[in-house]
């Protein structure tokens, strides 16, 4: 298809997305990279960057690798999304960012400008590696050591938006919000929180922790919160069984190991990288 010169940016974007949405299907995270090859081709790359540098460790500089998560760029993108929009459904997040007002469903320039403007804002927060590498921090106060440990990565991310809404919004210390985090996290893996619907219910989570904190404070409001689902779980004896299936990959022997390590120290921490392999009989 050959599009004339005259066609602005925006509906290039757009033929773009139709015609895609007919072949192989692309999901709402390519939609939104789309958006941002066309109106901030600097943001992707960065996010790329990220991820790539997650991947491989460096002795050189800082960078972003770690033992717990290599996340893609649409992986980090819901986390900014998350951030910017407190919008877990990146359906909506790509009207957002078209400049669309999802009440009235009018679309505007100038609101697609502020928009990005806001994203940009909140994913240079979002990687930044200070915040990143604190956040580790807080799945290795939990109990948490390496990806092995770790069956869900939705549970890493919207937990890692989660700890950017109480550093970024609400200012806290960064050693007081790592041990909200690190229970929070614990809870969210106990509970398989963000298997799912994980979408609807982070954005949940998003909005009744910030009605929350508005009245109590962030770090009183994520226990509060959390206090209600721990009673939920006790309650639901078919989320308890799912934690028993399985032997070597089991919720329950998962949750185990990190329970031996929650809220110990840096000393605690073995080298994460390739071992030889056990059989699931010696595991425990």
């Amino acid at each position: 298809m050959e599009l004339d010169a005259a066609v602005d940016e925006e509906q290039v974007a757009e033929v773009f997305v139709r015609i895609n949405s007919e072949g192989v299907k692309l999901n709402q995270a390519d939609f939104i990279l789309t958006l941002m090859s066309v109106f901030w081709d600097e943001g992707r790359k960065q996010l790329e960057a990220f991820s790539r540098a997650a991947k491989a460790p460096s002795i050189s500089t800082a960078s972003s690798f770690n033992w717990y998560i290599s996340p893609s760029p649409d992986q980090l993108l819901r986390v900014v999304i998350a951030l910017t929009f407190d919008r877990a459904v990146l359906r909506h997040a790509y009207s957002i960012l078209r400049g669309k007002d999802l009440e009235t469903g009018h679309t505007s320039l100038e609101r697609r400008d502020q928009q990005f403007q806001a994203l940009q804002s909140a994913q240079a927060e979002v990687l930044k590696l200070t915040h990143w590498h604190e956040y580790l921090r807080a799945l290795e106060r939990s109990g948490y050591r390496s990806a092995k440990m770790i069956s869900s990565q939705n549970v890493v991310l919207f937990s890692y938006a989660l700890w950017l809404r109480g550093r970024v919004r609400h200012g806290v210390p960064v050693d007081q919000l790592r041990e909200v985090i690190a229970r929070w996290f614990f809870m969210a893996r106990l509970t398989s929180r963000y298997s799912g619907s994980f979408e609807t219910q982070a954005e949940r989570d998003f909005g009744r922790i910030d009605e929350l904190a508005a009245e109590i404070g962030f770090k009183a409001a994520q226990p509060n919160h959390q206090r209600h689902t721990d009673r939920r779980f006790l309650d639901d004896h078919t989320a308890q069984r799912t934690c028993y299936r399985g032997v070597a990959k089991s919720c329950s022997l998962r949750l185990f190991r990190s329970s031996q390590y929650f809220g110990r120290g840096c000393s605690t921490v073995n080298w994460q990288g390739p071992r030889a392999p056990r059989p699931s009989s010696d595991q425990h």
